[in-house]
This record gives C-alpha cells, sequence and structure tokens, in this order.
C-alpha cells in the first residue's frame, strides 16, 4: 500500500465504523422518539419520520461490503477539502481522521451545493433549493434512497441518537477556536473563494455569537461564527428565518469548503492533533531490537529463571541477545570516589535485584534527559533534574529515606548502567559468535563534579548504536514515544507502560492495536505463574487494575478489552497513533540544549540577549528575586526553578507582543 493508500483507508474505517454503528443504533432510536411522541415531546414526530430507518419498513445491509461505495464517496470529500485547504493527506492523516470523527451533514453538502440554492441559519449554510425530483421515495424505493441519500440519512440517525442521549453531540463550533484561527486557516488557499472569505473576515465582517444574541425568531449557537446582521439580505418570503449574503463575492462561497463553518472544523482538527502531542510530552524511546532488550531487561528482572540468574551473563528475548555485567568501566570513563567504596564486583543476581523497576525508570529519565537537551545522546545530567522528573520530593516526604539517601542511591544505579554492554549473537566462519553493540556500555560517563564525595553533575552518553533510533535529524528515525505521565505509575505499571510502549510500535501496521495472553502479560507486570485457582483470580484482578492504571497514565484514546482465548486487546493512546501510525510530527518536550547550568551562565545568557534581571524574570517565568540569588553564587547550579523554562524558544516567545485586537489569546 503507497502511503496515501493507507491514509484513505484509516479514514475509511472511520465512517464505515459510524455507518454501522448509526444501523445498529436505529430500532432504539425509534422506540426513544416514540416515547417522545407519546408523552407530547414537541418536534418528536418530525424527528422520527426523517430519521428512522425502521420506518422505511426496509433495513439497509450490514455486511462487510454494502457501504463500500458511500465509504468512498465519504472519504473523497473529506480528501477534497483536506486539499482546497493545502494539507496532504499523507502528511495529514491524523487530522483526517478526526475530521472524519466529526463530519455532519453541513460538511458532506458543501461539496455539492450550488451558491444560489444556499440560505444561512444560525450562522451555517442550508441547502434550501434541492431538487427533490431527482432523489428517490425512501417508502417506495428505499433501496434506491439508501444509495442516493444513505449517507445523509445516516448524519441524520446521528443526530436524532444525539437528541435522545444514545450517542454524544457533534461538534458544531469548536470551542477551542477563534477568529484568528479560522482566518488563518482559509489563508492557506489563494482559491477566489477563499481570498473572499478571507477579505470579509480581514474587514471585520464576522463575530462570535454570545449569550443571547439571535438571527430573525432563533437563538444564535453561543461561540458559533456569524455575519454580522448588516452583511445580510432578508429572504423576503420568510425575512424572521432565512437570509441570503448581501456581498455577491461572498455570496458565491457561501457554502463551500471555505465557508468559516468549515473552516473552523479544519482548525480545530489541527489544534487538537498539535495540544494531544504537546500535553504529552512524550519521551522519545530508541526502538530497535537491541535497544529494547536494555528497557526489558529491567522491566522483566524479577522473571528470570534460576539458572538466568546464577550467570553472570543474562539472556533476554530470546533470539541472541544478553546483557553483560563486566564490572569494569569502559574506556576512558571517569570514576568517582563513591564507587571505589564499592568496587567489588557482584553477582548479575544482585545488580539486577539493585537495579529492578526503578533502575528502568532511571533509565527512561536519562533519555528524557537527552531528549530535552539535543537528542544527541549526550546530555548534562543533575540531581536537581531526575529529582524533578520523578518526583523524588514526594517520595521522600511519604518516608523515611532522605534527599541525600535517595540523590545516592540514583546515582548508583546509573553506575551499574555504565557497566552494563549488550552483545548480540552473530555468525563468524559458520559459528555463532557474541559481539558487543555499540563502543560504549548502556551509559557511559565522559565527565562530571564531584564534591565531599557527593555527585553534584555529570556528563553522560547514551550507547550511540542503541540510541541511533531517537537521534535528532535521524533519516530513518525509530522510536516509541512514551508520555511523561508514566513516570508518576507504580514499579508494576511502569514497567507495563514501558512494554507496551514498545509492543504497540511492532504493530504500527495494524493501529499498533497489540493482543496479549494472560502469560504474556503476567510476564510483562514481573508475575509469576500462579496454579491455584484463588492465586490465579487474584493474579487477574491485579493485571486489570494494572492495565487501567496504565490507560490513565497513557492518556486519551488507550483502553483494554478482554477478547476471545482469555486474552487482552490493548488500543493505544490518540497521541501515539497519530505520530507513529498517521505520522503526525511529534511534539517532544522543549530543548534545553546551550540553556545556563549556573549562575555566571545565567549572567552570559541575559546579556548576549541584552535583558536586565527583571526581564529575564519575566521571559523565563520566574521571579526576579530567584534570577537575582541565582547569580549571586557563580559556580553554584541553578535552582530547581529554571527547571521549566523552555531556554530554546523562550526569547521568541516571551518577547513577542501581541496583536492589537486579536483575540488568539
Amino acid at each position: 500500500m503507497t502511503p496515501r493508500d493507507r491514509a484513505r483507508a484509516a479514514i475509511a474505517q472511520v465512517f464505515r465504523e459510524r455507518i454501522e454503528h448509526a444501523i445498529e443504533l436505529d430500532p432504539a432510536v425509534e422506540r426513544a422518539f416514540r416515547e417522545r411522541f407519546n408523552a407530547g415531546t414537541p418536534d418528536a414526530q418530525i424527528w422520527q419520520r426523517g430519521s428512522s430507518f425502521t420506518s422505511w419498513g426496509w433495513h439497509p445491509p450490514t455486511g462487510p461490503d454494502a457501504h463500500d461505495s458511500m465509504v468512498r464517496q465519504c472519504v473523497d470529500d473529506l480528501e477534497a477539502v483536506l486539499k482546497a485547504y493545502c494539507y496532504p493527506l499523507t502528511r495529514h492523516t491524523a487530522m483526517a481522521v478526526r475530521l472524519a470523527t466529526q463530519w455532519s451533514e453541513a460538511y458532506a453538502l458543501c461539496t455539492v451545493a450550488e451558491p444560489e440554492s444556499i440560505m444561512l441559519i444560525d450562522g451555517s449554510p442550508m441547502m434550501v433549493d434541492r431538487d427533490v425530483d431527482d432523489i428517490p421515495d425512501p417508502r417506495t424505493d428505499p433501496q434506491a434512497y439508501w444509495a442516493a441519500e444513505g449517507w445523509l440519512s445516516v448524519l441524520g440517525m446521528e443526530q436524532a441518537a444525539a437528541r435522545v442521549g444514545l450517542l454524544p453531540e457533534r461538534i458544531t463550533w469548536p470551542s477551542n477556536i477563534s477568529l484568528d484561527d479560522v482566518q488563518r486557516t482559509i489563508e492557506r488557499s489563494k482559491h477566489p473563494e477563499a481570498l473572499a472569505v478571507a477579505r470579509s473576515m480581514r474587514a471585520g465582517q464576522w463575530k462570535i455569537a454570545g449569550p443571547g444574541d439571535r438571527a430573525g425568531l432563533y437563538p444564535l449557537t453561543v461561540g458559533s461564527i456569524n455575519l454580522r446582521p448588516e452583511c445580510l439580505t432578508p429572504l423576503p418570503t420568510d425575512p424572521n428565518l432565512l437570509a441570503t449574503v448581501a456581498d455577491p463575492d461572498l455570496q458565491r462561497a457561501a457554502g463551500g469548503v471555505f465557508w468559516p463553518s468549515t473552516a473552523a472544523l479544519v482548525a480545530w482538527a489541527e489544534k487538537v492533533v498539535a495540544d494531544d502531542q504537546r500535553n504529552a510530552r512524550p519521551i522519545a524511546l530508541p526502538a530497535s531490537r537491541a535497544s529494547r532488550v536494555a528497557f526489558e531487561f529491567m522491566a522483566r528482572q524479577k522473571a528470570l529463571t534460576a539458572d538466568e540468574r546464577s550467570n553472570a551473563v543474562e539472556a533476554i528475548a530470546g533470539g541472541g541477545v544478553r546483557v553483560f555485567w563486566d564490572g569494569r568501566p569502559r574506556g576512558e570513563q571517569l570514576t568517582f570516589a563513591f564507587a571505589a567504596r564499592d568496587a567489588t564486583l557482584r553477582t548479575a543476581f544482585e545488580i539486577v535485584d539493585e537495579l529492578g523497576a526503578e533502575g528502568l525508570r532511571d533509565y527512561v529519565i536519562l533519555h528524557r534527559m537527552a531528549a530535552a537537551q539535543g537528542r544527541t545522546g549526550t546530555f548534562r545530567w543533575t540531581w536537581e533534574a531526575h529529582r524533578h522528573a520523578t518526583r523524588h520530593a514526594t517520595r521522600v516526604r511519604s518516608s523515611n529515606t532522605t534527599d541525600d539517601d535517595a540523590r545516592e542511591a540514583v546515582v548508583k544505579r546509573i553506575w551499574r548502567l555504565t557497566h552494563a554492554e549488550l552483545h548480540v549473537e552473530v555468525e563468524r566462519d559458520g559459528r555463532r559468535a557474541w559481539k558487543v553493540v555499540g563502543d560504549d556500555p548502556l551509559v557511559y560517563v565522559t565527565g562530571g563534579v564531584e564534591q565531599d564525595g557527593r555527585i553534584e553533575g555529570m556528563t553522560l552518553r547514551l550507547n550511540k548504536a542503541l540510541y541511533e533510533g531517537a537521534t535528532r535529524g535521524n533519516k530513518k528515525p525509530y522510536f516509541t514515544p512514551l508520555p511523561e505521565a508514566v513516570l508518576d505509575l507504580p514499579a508494576t505499571a511502569f514497567c507495563l507502560a514501558v512494554m507496551l510502549s514498545f509492543s504497540w510500535r511492532y504493530a504500527h501496521d495494524a493501529g499498533g492495536v497489540v493482543e496479549l495472553s494472560a502469560d504474556d502479560l503476567q510476564r510483562a507486570m514481573d508475575a509469576r505463574s500462579r496454579t491455584q485457582t484463588r492465586h490465579h483470580e487474584a493474579a487477574a484482578a491485579h493485571a486489570r487494575d494494572t492495565l487501567d492504571r496504565v490507560a490513565a497514565a497513557m492518556g486519551d484514546g488507550c483502553r483494554w478489552e478482554p477478547v476471545e482465548g482469555g486474552k487482552y486487546r490493548v488500543t493505544p493512546p490518540r497521541f501515539w497513533v497519530d505520530s507513529v501510525v498517521h505520522g503526525a510530527t511529534p511534539v517532544l518536550p522543549p530543548t534545553t540544549k546551550g540553556a545556563p547550568a549556573t549562575g555566571q551562565q545565567l549572567v552570559a545568557w541575559r546579556e548576549k540577549h541584552k535583558l536586565s534581571q527583571v526581564a529575564a524574570a519575566g521571559v523565563l517565568g520566574v521571579g526576579a528575586r530567584t534570577i537575582k540569588r541565582a547569580e549571586l553564587v557563580p559556580d553554584a547550579p541553578l535552582p530547581r526553578a529554571f527547571l521549566k523554562a523552555n531556554w530554546g524558544s523562550v526569547i521568541r516567545r516571551g518577547l513577542q507582543k501581541p496583536v492589537e485586537g486579536g483575540d488568539s489569546a
């Protein structure tokens, strides 16, 4: 399949599911409106007649290929709208999928409407002069009617289902979209109709409806984008209800793809995809087979067999990959005083037990720091940054552990990672042999600061061969995004979340959806198999609870469900699908590359950008006193108040002047 074919298939799946669901809901909607009609609810009869398939005396077919032509037409219409706005389908598949979920009658009609047949109700175009003679009668020929008007009937059914609470309401006017957003989206196109609408917006002919605003007899939808009354010409036959556009150029654009109601939905789709990426703050984990092993080793360490534990060489994932603990630093790797006190090589059993889930959490944090500092694999580690990322302050308050103890435990685990090599099995001269992956251990220390036996900071480098898939600028990036929220999960759920992220990545051709057997899930959760029924039931309940925790942390769209054969089907979150499956650009955490690390460097940074202490405080989002105190101690690390500052784009964002009269804010 070509990228375009894959994109169209994803959109088609959304439309197909909507059609099938609407048909399934038809009897329930019919019953609901009959009850409303019998109870004397206003307009119930109108909706009952216009929205029910059962009233035809015929049901549309439900076979797997029954709706192919209808689905194909819907996909064609949506793709045409995106093309009109200059959004290539293959680069904006995630947008297209979101649009497909909210496609409604107004947008379906915009591709077939003629300008002279368009009137306005509540700022939205409405076709009032359709040639009904060409439309089959559903009561005499329902099959022909379904072939000609089926999609509009589906939309009508969805409206009716929403009216009785069986479906959520489709978006009519996105609440998070401003006039500026709509205008920017329309101006992507140079089509004459787009230019006409854009001119009208620049001339101030549109407004956002507020509470109590009306058009004739009818209240306007709060938040909807409407032409001002002076720009409309009431229809003589019904001036209180219908109106046309006074400007002939704008009237020709009415009901077309560039009408603000359509543009607002397109702008919404673009914005919601970007917001989902931004809110997830994903960590880029390299996803090659060898890279995965390092994570899997720590995630599953308690599930190793006794024989595996008895050796200094640990086999993981089969297929000839292993982690080897040599107990010695490689090359010019630095050593520290605390390490000299603990230089005796332990068994792999002891090292792995010491690492465990928290070692995996530390390893993920190192990848988070690498991403924040330019995704080169080399980065500066500080305890303050690590402490902030893993919420150690909360843990310290809830236990008897001191901050110094927590620091030492983290540094010791990182030090263990600097002694670990990854080996893969290769064939040489007809024989199998082991080859070290890359030139470094999992983590390599290239510099650091130590005072009184306590680590103040380190310069670390992740194994280049393992980190390659997540490196910035890589022509063939290969990583899986892990949302930052999983760092707050308890140990078992955290390990499962990491392993699921890799499993989804390898199943991206299937939309990322994976099925796990009960045994697979238990192993991924680091749980031993249970033989007794009571224990098995307890383990199953624990597995379900853990899956709930993981789904909540992963974000919107992540869900799990039991399937046949005692398996669990797990669907990735929407932000993950958007970036990995549909190719949306992942919005990774802001970079801190080149950011000052000490008070002296902060002074140099201010002077470079010609900022006073007060101005720098405003740009960085900290107090002026914080700036002053930091600069009074030139050699000390910057306090944690600076951790959230986006040093890479802070000047552009902080000094940009707001547009006069603009409503984007």
